[in-house]
């Protein structure tokens, strides 16, 4: 679990850096007290190896997917195509894009998923639902950080589509939870 963890929060961290542009933060040129390389230094201590690290094996990938209208549908598709991937649960504020989404998965032969449906804060229960081991988030971007981060509190792997988080504040919260 402490290397899943670490591997996490070194890619979201170095993934985060590169796509927003702010690799200059973390270099030797050091800038005054307040801008970036003040407020955001990463943790001298913190090292980490790929070399030797590996996942532990799960022989079923148990998926809930959150936020299932315009990209999420397309990903539903896409997974059903996948073997070894069940897919456990939808997440959406709409019953018409959750009904959309349990077609894909009638049409494809597989069994109906768990629904969560209402308002904006429903993919915190998809995030605790047990039957779950990755959750799949195809939200609006500002949905990103907080799904992922449910998602991570409750023992369970994180995917985002295109960039996790918007600000540097939002990747040292992703690296603290992961």
């Amino acid at each position: 679990m402490s290397d899943r963890r670490e591997f996490l929060k070194t890619s979201l961290l170095g993934a985060g850096v590169l796509s927003t542009g702010f690799l200059g933060a973390f270099t030797a040129n050091t800038k005054a007290e307040g801008t970036l390389i003040g407020k955001y230094q990463p943790d001298k201590e913190r090292q980490f190896n790929m070399c030797g690290y590996a996942a532990p094996k799960l022989e079923k990938v148990r998926i809930g997917f959150v936020g299932i209208g315009d990209r999420g549908a397309s990903a539903i598709e896409r997974m059903t195509f996948i073997e070894g991937v069940e897919i456990t649960a939808l997440c959406d504020i709409r019953q018409a894009t959750i009904d959309g989404a349990q077609k894909i998965l009638s049409d494809a032969g597989l069994p109906k998923a768990k629904e969560f449906v209402g308002d904006e804060q429903e993919f915190r229960k998809l995030c605790d639902y047990k039957k779950i081991d990755l959750v799949y988030v195809a939200t609006p971007w500002e949905f990103h950080v907080p799904v992922a981060l449910a998602a991570m509190e409750n023992d369970k792997h994180a995917a985002v589509e295109v960039s996790v988080a918007k600000t540097l504040d939002e990747c040292w919260q992703i690296v603290e939870t992961s």
